[in-house]
């Protein structure tokens, strides 16, 4: 049976063939041997590429499996400037992120939906918020956005910080304590808003043709984008992003 899939990442294997991590709906991410496919002027190749759109089906074991058929049922996805490297950043994510042969079917129209958008010229920190949202709702860090950890409803004109528990504590019950600790803060009115997204799954509707029309407006303000990346940063463990690198070396030269 064909599996909808994106590639995240490939890399040659000997002399002739390639490694594929792939993001599958039906799966999750798995890893793909396609035998032959890094020879020289191999029509394979050209296709399993990063952003194209593929339909897979592979045979073998429990760890590595082997391709064995590929279709390309529609163009690759392009990309330009800053959008190219948003979406190598969402690929990064998943290939660092996500374990083995675990479906994760709203994460996979959150990908669809955001390569879409990134694709389209859509605001670029509004669709990196969205997918971040659901990419950390999906692996189980995303913190209670309604509720604070005594488990009142979170007011939207207060501020509260991350715990190291994972939970929103008022920052004024502890001003000391987190001034020292420099924790993530956002204000109740910008949770709401986060949560706001996941309240409405058709967002990311992968077959939804007017992005820009049926998307709520999101603020992408400076505390989210911090707690954002802070969890981020919490679940990679320590682990670069070479597409963040990326970006900082396409924006200072744009700056230059």
């Amino acid at each position: 049976m064909l599996n909808a899939c994106y590639i995240l990442h490939r890399r040659a294997y000997r002399e002739t063939s390639l490694l594929l991590d792939v993001f599958s709906y039906q799966h999750g991410k798995l890893s793909l041997l396609a035998k032959g496919a890094y020879k020289a002027k191999s029509a394979k190749s050209a296709q399993l590429q990063p952003f194209q759109p593929l339909l897979l089906d592979w045979v073998g074991g429990a760890t590595l499996k082997t391709l064995s058929k590929s279709e390309a049922p529609r163009p690759a996805l392009q990309f330009s400037g800053i959008s190219l490297y948003a979406a190598m950043y969402l690929n990064e994510l998943l290939y660092k992120l996500l374990q083995e042969e675990q479906p994760m079917h709203p994460l996979f129209e959150a990908y669809i939906w955001a390569l879409g958008a990134l694709s389209s010229g859509y605001d670029v920190d509004d669709s990196l918020r969205r997918f971040e949202v659901e990419l950390l709702r999906s692996l189980g860090l995303l913190p209670d956005l309604y509720n604070d950890w005594q488990g009142n409803r979170l007011e939207a004109s207060s501020t509260y910080y991350l715990s190291k528990d994972g939970a929103f504590v008022l920052s004024a019950q502890t001003e000391t304590n987190a001034a020292r600790s420099k924790p993530l803060l956002i204000n109740g009115a910008d949770a709401h808003r986060l949560a706001s997204i996941l309240d409405s799954p058709s967002v990311f509707c992968a077959e939804d043709s007017s992005i820009g029309e049926r998307a709520a407006t999101f603020i992408s303000n400076s505390s989210v984008k911090a707690l954002l990346r802070g969890l981020i940063d919490k679940a990679l463990d320590g682990k670069e992003l070479e597409s963040r690198k990326l970006v900082k070396q396409f924006v200072g030269h744009l700056k230059n």
